[in-house]
């Protein structure tokens, strides 16, 4: 489990180097995420995230690419995701009619992530694999720059809903 993180960030990394195949998207995606997430097993906790991610087209619908979360919660806990994003968007053109140029996805992530708690000893720490899936919806704003609200379902058993903001190049 130890190369596991690095073998996708390494791979995410490489496979985005190379220019997507589709004509009609981008080459790469930066993006900044921030949201809120709690724990099924103590939903009373509210974690506030930001993040970073990258992403580049493999097909047209198709895009990957690695991204870093970071959450802090009550009582000084804090978290951190490594992980590798797969998104897969639902529809590659807008339907007729559609102005707003609104594309939904599904996005998939396995990695890393490393936790700190607070117990009754003191700080305890533990690492562990991370995956996450969800849906989210990318508003073009302008032919470069877009918002996307995003739901995930993730392990350690959480959820997540926040927006991503990004830029086309």
């Amino acid at each position: 489990m130890r190369g596991f993180p690095i073998s996708i960030l390494v791979a995410s990394l490489l496979l985005a180097a190379s220019p997507a195949t589709a004509q009609d998207r981008p080459a790469a995606l930066v993006e900044g995420a921030a949201g809120v997430a709690s724990f099924v097993d103590d939903a009373s906790k509210r974690f506030v995230y930001v993040g970073a991610s990258g992403r580049a087209y493999v097909t047209p619908r198709v895009a990957i690419g690695p991204e870093f979360i970071s959450m802090r919660g009550p009582d000084e806990s804090h978290q951190w995701h490594l992980t590798g994003n797969v998104t897969v968007d639902l529809w590659l053109n807008p339907p007729p009619g559609n102005r707003t140029r609104v594309v939904p996805y599904l996005v998939a992530a396995a990695g890393y992530q490393r936790m700190t708690n607070q117990v009754g000893t003191g700080p305890f720490t533990s690492s562990e694999g991370s995956f996450s899936g969800g849906a989210g919806a990318r508003i073009q704003l302008t032919d470069t720059i877009f918002i996307a609200p995003e739901f995930r379902l993730g392990w350690e058993t959480h959820f997540r809903f926040g927006a991503t903001a990004g830029v086309r190049f």
